[in-house]
């Protein structure tokens, strides 16, 4: 690869602490389910830039889920993300040539945002105990 030319295929690599062990869900994209979940959950997960690891070829390699994912497709496979969380996973086509079914978290769905500290509870109901006294 030449260094003026951009490589665009994303996989997911992940790399933990053995200590803290994680929970990865599902029979299928179970790595997107795990990281969707920790974003519902408000866990953070880190992507460094500064890496990047050259993906073989889709479905090429044999071992792991590959044989089931030829069988079945992408379909299943995105199917698996969108019944584990139906509120920010959504059916989307990928590719520019030959296009396929595939699953496209919703981010802003998926995960909670950060609100100004005045809209915490315990102002909230003491406000509105406040108003409701002085009627």
């Amino acid at each position: 690869m030449r260094k003026d030319e951009i490589y665009r295929k994303v996989m997911n690599s992940f790399m933990f602490r053995v200590d803290r062990p994680v929970q990865f869900m599902g029979r299928m994209n179970d790595d997107v389910n795990m990281y969707v979940e920790h974003g519902r959950r408000g866990i953070l997960l880190m992507t460094s830039p500064q890496l990047r690891l050259q993906q073989q070829v889709t479905q090429q390699d044999a071992g792991g889920m590959t044989e089931a994912y030829v069988d079945l497709g992408t379909y299943v496979k995105s199917f698996y993300s969108i019944m584990y969380a139906p509120s920010c996973v959504k059916v989307s086509e990928l590719g520019t040539t030959d296009r396929r079914i595939h699953h496209q978290v919703v981010w802003k769905y998926a995960t909670p945002k950060i609100l100004n500290e005045s809209h915490r509870k315990a102002r909230v109901l003491s406000r509105i105990t406040s108003t409701v006294q002085q009627k």
